[in-house]
């Protein structure tokens, strides 16, 4: 198990070039997964500010076609 691991520690340093890319572009991907999630975050929290200065306390939602009944289902989903 130890010579697995030195092996490809030194596999590692001996390809330089693979190594630096494989791991720029670890650091590019989880970069842009907290950038994208902390970007959601700020549009949720802004649009929940900017609904709450113009006084609505809540919102309410209505049914374009009254003769149907909304099942339990889905007035739970809403």
């Amino acid at each position: 198990m130890l010579e697995l691991l030195l092996n490809s520690i030194k596999i590692l340093f001996r390809k330089k070039g693979r190594t630096f890319l494989t791991l720029s572009g670890i650091m590019v991907g989880v970069a842009s997964v907290i950038i994208i999630s902390s970007v959601s975050i700020c549009g949720g929290t802004a649009l929940t500010n900017e609904i709450s200065s113009l006084g609505v306390g809540g919102l309410m939602i209505t049914q374009k076609n009254e003769g149907v009944p909304l099942c339990e289902n889905e007035l739970n989903a809403v």
